[in-house]
This record gives structure tokens, sequence and C-alpha cells, in this order.
């Protein structure tokens, strides 16, 4: 409280208001969480979005290795293929995974068999995967000569499902 002096010697009150400046807790309190939510919507969206751009490129680059598998066998009589053949075990796939495989012989075993491709043989000048950059040699792309499809050994997996090779569902991403 502040006290004037008036000349005659009485003394006057003067009401002085304090304001406050600056914001208050509860101001940046909604601040900062508005601006979390932000951020967490965009990251979302973000991997959202990659995810999708990957898994358009790899329906796209396993579509056009079947492509060109299909025209050199269609040209060749055979598939562009290494000499030994490749054993994959089912046994630990989920059902979905597995379900993937349904029409290869060896399915009902848990076995299926293919032949590596050959990806300079086939024509194919760059890919992403297939590549044998792996430890464990399932880094490949494979035919079945018993169906034609090709397979990706290795798998690609987008939102919890593995993919092995061009499923309807990838074909769906694809628009084809």
């Amino acid at each position: 409280m502040n006290i004037l002096k008036i000349s005659n010697g009485n003394k006057i009150k003067k009401n002085v208001i304090k304001t406050k400046s600056g914001i208050t807790f509860l101001v940046l309190v909604i601040t900062i969480t508005f601006m979390l939510i932000l951020a967490s919507t965009l990251s979302i969206s973000f991997f959202n979005l990659v995810d999708s751009t990957n898994k358009k490129e790899y329906a796209n680059e396993i579509n056009s290795i079947q492509k060109v598998v299909d025209q050199y066998e269609f040209m060749n009589g055979k598939y562009p293929v290494v000499d030994y053949v490749v054993t994959f075990s089912l046994s630990t796939l989920s059902a979905g995974e597995k379900e993937q495989f349904a029409n290869e012989p060896g399915y009902a075993t848990n076995e299926v068999i293919f032949k590596e491709i050959d990806l300079y043989e086939a024509g194919v000048d760059e890919v992403t995967r297939g590549t044998k950059a792996d430890d464990y040699g399932m880094d490949v792309y494979v035919v079945s000569e018993t169906t034609g499809k090709v397979y990706y050994l290795k798998g690609e997996k987008y939102d919890g499902v593995k993919y092995y090779t061009l499923t309807s569902e990838l074909k769906k991403s694809l628009g084809i």
C-alpha cells in the first residue's frame, strides 16, 4: 500500500492495482499438451506414409521381377535360375504367412522347394532386395518351378504382416 502525503498533512490511501504479466501455469500446460498431441499425430502420419511407401516399393519390385521371370520363361522355355535348390521351411511361419505358400508342392509337409533366380541372367539391373547380403542366405528371390510364382524368402513386414510374395493385398496397394 502506498501512502501519499498531501501538503496539508492529511494522509490519503492510494489503491494500487498490481497486474501480473506473463503466462499462467494453466496456459502453459494447455499449450504443451496441444504441442505434444500435434507432434505425435504428425509422427504417426509420417511413419504410416513411410511404411506405405516402402510397401508399395516392395510390391513394385516383386511385381517387376515376376513379370521379368514370366517373360524369360515364355521366351526361353525355362526359368532364369541357378543350378541349386533352395528348401524353405514353413514350420516357423504364422498361419497367415504360411498361407502365401498354399499352392506350392510341399505346403502340407511344411517344406517347399524353390530355385534361386539369377537376376543377372533375367536381365534385372537393379534391386533393393535379393542380393544375398545377409548371413542366413535368405536375402534372395526364388521361383517355384511348379507354379512359376516369385518369392522373396527373407520377407518384408508391413502392418504386422510378413509378405513373401505378391499377395492380393499388395496388388491392391499397387492398383493391379
